[in-house]
């Protein structure tokens, strides 16, 4: 990834693990992205980003906002981990706008519901090779983990994001 973040911005990302909020952070530290100050969904103030490529970064705070959002701007790109999408528009001037379900509390971690397990869409990789219960139950599953991409990559990437983008690693 941070390489994939060089060579599309020429933003060189040093801390571990990469996150969008480092990127975003790397991006504002090197004069690539302003903060703008933008009101929407429900009278709440916002931070959004306008980067050369990238219109603006939407960051909702519970699913019920990420699909009003997704409702009002349906050409919005959804992400997450972010790693398929830096790499996929990473060269190219478009005007994005992004919609981040990076922390909505709702898609991330792993539990038990009576019989099944449930992973949500936004539980990154090294997170499901560090569960105890993906292990016990989903041994496969556990192994395949660990295997994705390299160790920078586990710490973004979703299995959400991987299944939505028909990647193989």
């Amino acid at each position: 990834i941070r390489n994939a973040v060089l060579h599309a911005t020429g933003v060189a990302v040093y801390e571990l693990p990469l996150t969008p909020e480092r990127l975003i952070h790397a991006f504002i530290q090197a004069g690539l992205i302003q903060p703008l100050s933008c009101e929407h969904i429900a009278e709440t103030k916002r931070e959004v980003y306008a980067m050369y490529d990238i219109r603006q970064v939407y960051q909702p705070k519970d699913l019920g906002e990420a699909l009003s959002l997704l409702a009002e701007h349906p050409d919005a790109i959804v992400i997450s981990g972010g790693t398929d999408v830096l790499i996929k528009f990473g060269a190219e001037v478009v005007r994005l706008l992004l919609l981040s379900i990076h922390r909505l509390p709702q898609l991330q971690g792993v539990r038990r519901e009576k019989e099944e397990l449930v992973v949500g869409p936004g539980t990154c990789f090294d997170q499901l090779h560090e569960t105890g219960v993906i292990r016990e139950h989903a041994f496969c599953l556990w192994q395949a983990a660990d295997q994705v991409g390299s160790p920078q990559i586990r710490t973004v990437a979703t299995l959400g994001g991987n299944i939505c983008n028909g990647a193989v690693s």
